[in-house]
């Protein structure tokens, strides 16, 4: 996993707004974890997933590792954890428990959002993740490892794919 560890670094040094965490979470919660964001290469623009980086790992390693991989080793890397993309006003940028500090205050970014903090069922724990930080990313991490096993296919159901772009097999 070094390889991907140096590649990872160069890309979050080069480009702050990496999205793997994201990504783990698009690609685990449809149908469990199984690298279907990963695309092909189109005669027309060259592909993450053909980078020579990512040739190193071909048949050695799933897809699907390399994207929790990369989630993990970001988290790490960046240490606190810190995000490009705005969560709230008040620390733009910094992952935290202020979003539920906000929707507390009605400052939810969307109106999907501040109805957690009307809502019976969602309330209670808004209230604890706004008054207790330790308890929001305890629940995140064991949410993010909950979700990295969310559907696993095996055997018959699974495909672990050698190529990350394609079926290994043909479904009609």
């Amino acid at each position: 996993m070094t390889c991907c560890k140096r590649s990872l670094s160069g890309k979050q040094l080069s480009n702050p707004t990496t999205a793997a965490l994201r990504l783990f979470f698009h690609d685990c919660f449809v149908n469990g974890c199984d690298a279907s964001l990963l695309i092909a290469s189109s005669p027309f623009n060259k592909s993450e997933l053909d980078a020579d980086s990512n040739m190193l790992v071909a048949g050695i390693v799933s897809c699907a590792d390399i994207l929790a991989v990369s989630a993990r080793d970001l988290v790490v890397m960046v240490g606190d954890p810190a995000m490009s993309a705005f969560n709230d006003v008040y620390t733009p940028g910094k992952f935290d428990n202020m979003y539920y500090k906000n929707l507390q205050r009605g400052l939810g970014l969307l109106s999907s959002d501040q109805a957690m903090v009307t809502d019976p069922r969602t309330k209670p724990f808004v209230d604890r993740y706004a008054a207790n930080q330790k308890a929001f990313f305890d629940m995140f991490a064991h949410s993010m490892l909950k979700l990295s096993v969310y559907k696993v296919q095996e055997n018959i159901n699974g495909d672990v794919r050698r190529r990350c772009d394609q079926f290994n097999t043909v479904q009609i």
